[in-house]
Parts: C-alpha cells; sequence; structure tokens
C-alpha cells in the first residue's frame, strides 16, 4: 500500500509541474486541448459557487460543458419535506437507472443512492446521482453523462 501511495504522490506532483512549465512557456492552452480530447469528462475545474439553503459548486469541464455537486442538509426543516422534496425529483426522471437503499458515501456515512436520467429546462437529458442520508440531507451530484456523473464521483473530486 506504502509503495503504491508514493507513486501517485510521484505522479501527481509530476503532472502538477507540467502543468506549471506548461503555463509559464506558454503551453498551457495547447495542454488543454489535447486533454479535453483525452479526457473531457475527467477533469473538472470550479467555476461558479452558490451557498444560501446548502452549498452548490458548479464546474466547468474541458469540452466547455457544465456540472455540479450540491447539498442541501440545511434546506428541509424535518425529514418528511426531505423525502417529498426526494421523492419529487424521482417522479420527474425520465428514468432510474440505478436505485441502491444502503450505499456508503465518501464519508462512510449510510444512505440511499440514486442515478437517474431527467431533462434539463433547456429538454437536454442529463444525470444526477443523488444520496439521501434518511432524515435532512440530500446531496447531488447533475451532470451532463452517466459517464461524466460516475467519474467525478469516483474521482472523489467534490469541493464542499
Amino acid at each position: 500500500m506504502r509503495g503504491i501511495s508514493s507513486r501517485l504522490i510521484i505522479v501527481a506532483l509530476t503532472f502538477d509541474l507540467g502543468i506549471t512549465a506548461a503555463s509559464f512557456t506558454g503551453l498551457l492552452p495547447k495542454a488543454e486541448k489535447i486533454l479535453a480530447k483525452v479526457l473531457p469528462h475527467l477533469i473538472f475545474i470550479p467555476s461558479d459557487r452558490g451557498c444560501g439553503c446548502g452549498t452548490t459548486q458548479g464546474y466547468s469541464l474541458l469540452d466547455g460543458r457544465y456540472m455540479s455537486e450540491s447539498s442541501s442538509g440545511i434546506c428541509y426543516k424535518t425529514p418528511q419535506i426531505a423525502q417529498e422534496k426526494l421523492q419529487s425529483i424521482v417522479a420527474n426522471a425520465l428514468k432510474v437507472i440505478e436505485r441502491i437503499p444502503k450505499y456508503k458515501n465518501r464519508f462512510g456515512s449510510d444512505g440511499e443512492r440514486i442515478v437517474l436520467l431527467y431533462l434539463n429546462k433547456e429538454g437536454k437529458e442529463r444525470v444526477k446521482i443523488l444520496w439521501y442520508d434518511g432524515d435532512k440531507l440530500i446531496t447531488e451530484i447533475d451532470a451532463p453523462t452517466l459517464e461524466v456523473a460516475m467519474g467525478f464521483e469516483s474521482a472523489n473530486a467534490y469541493l464542499y
């Protein structure tokens, strides 16, 4: 395990040094274009952030698409209100791709994980990965494709 950790650190440092060098030499725009073709769904660039009733963090992908993550734990005064909101989101989905009643989130807490396909306001298909703690917390990944949503979740790229 220790060998793997040190190798990952070396890879990350090498990548960071390469990006820094590319930015100083003017090659960064070219590098971004190459990354956009190779890994357009795995590079999440933080863009906008909103707070209020919960937190939302937006991300730009290298290919110009947008995705977001959000947490709405303080929005719902009771578990019943949170459950109603969750059921409303699921009811308005085009398709429920996956539903796992007992799923550990990135913090190790158990809750329900729901992956669904829905139409946004412009009528375009998008994907949501929802996680509900059974009380008042609903977290959400909203992405242009299932591949992007799963990549974000598995990369543990969350900022909040």
